[in-house]
């Protein structure tokens, strides 16, 4: 594998590893473990999904673009989890 395939696999496997962790966190969230702070997710989601867009236009490379998307999707995600929780 050349150096850039190296590059593309790791920012793949970075993304699902982060993924990962996202989904374990919602899970908690629904089975009421987790109780996020709402102020703190509506600041994070915002700046995640300005990132990605900001990043992935500057970049344009779909794989490093590919963490900064699936951190904003998971940070909306939450962020709709945390407003849809009890209290």
């Amino acid at each position: 594998m050349t150096l850039t395939q190296w590059g593309a696999f790791f920012c793949i496997l970075a993304g699902v590893i982060q993924a990962l962790a996202y989904l374990d966190y919602n899970r908690s969230v629904l089975r009421g473990r987790v109780h996020p702070n709402r102020s703190t997710w509506i600041i994070w989601a915002p700046l995640a999904v300005l990132n990605a867009a900001t990043y992935n236009f500057a970049v344009d490379d779909w794989a490093i673009g590919f963490l900064s998307v699936v951190n904003a999707v998971l940070c909306v995600g939450t962020l709709v989890l945390s407003c849809i929780g009890k209290r």
